[in-house]
């Protein structure tokens, strides 16, 4: 298959989580991660243990209004960057659609298995665990570059509790708030995430 290479280096901006819901709770309750398509062909970046072949992923597109996918993991696939000091450990996957043919979103989160979801207006909530009940997903731009967010609950209102930033190779008209990126400390990096097309 084409390769797509995606790289991800630490930043300095952190997920905000505050005390009413501990990090390591966050962290132990959701694993998410972003997929991108081109040309028929979807990688997901997802850091954490290693997925197997046939792991189901739900994925929610951007919106207004957002959409749900099914997916799921075909194999890891290996990182070829050519920058390999810029890499830090994905790992990466390739995925397909398991609605059938239809071909995945150019972007999307993607989060673990298939959570209970509610449609809230445009956008979703996903019942991740008992301590993670309304999980809603958020995508605003930056100058250069899409913050891809989850929170505990409606977004900016609540707690920030996952964080990527997608640098998108291009001028963007910005739509951020404060919150959407704001450092609120005591909580793990977030991930700085750039896509290149395949060769």
């Amino acid at each position: 298959m084409k390769r797509f290479v995606v790289r991800v280096v630490a930043v300095s901006i952190l997920a905000t989580v505050r005390p009413t819901l501990p990090v390591a709770a966050a962290e132990a309750d959701i694993r998410a991660g972003v997929v991108t398509s081109s040309l028929g062909e979807s990688v997901l970046a997802m850091t954490g243990p290693l997925l197997a072949a046939g792991t189901t992923l739900t994925l929610i597109t951007p919106g207004p209004p957002q959409t749900l996918r099914s997916a799921r993991v075909v194999s890891e696939t290996p990182n070829d960057g050519d920058d390999i000091s810029e890499r830090t450990p994905g790992p990466y996957y390739e995925i397909v659609s398991a609605d059938g043919n239809k071909p995945l979103p150019q972007l999307a989160v993607a989060v673990l298995a298939g959570p209970a979801t509610t449609r809230v207006g445009d956008t979703f909530s996903l019942h991740i665990s008992a301590a993670l009940p309304d999980v809603r997903a958020r995508w605003c731009a930056s100058y250069e570059g899409i913050h891809f967010t989850l929170w505990s609950g409606e977004p900016l209102k609540t707690q920030r509790i996952w964080h990527v930033y997608y640098a998108a190779g291009a001028n963007l008209h910005p739509t951020c708030e404060p919150g959407d990126t704001r450092d609120e400390g005591g909580a793990r990096p977030s991930s700085f995430l750039r896509y290149f097309a395949p060769n």
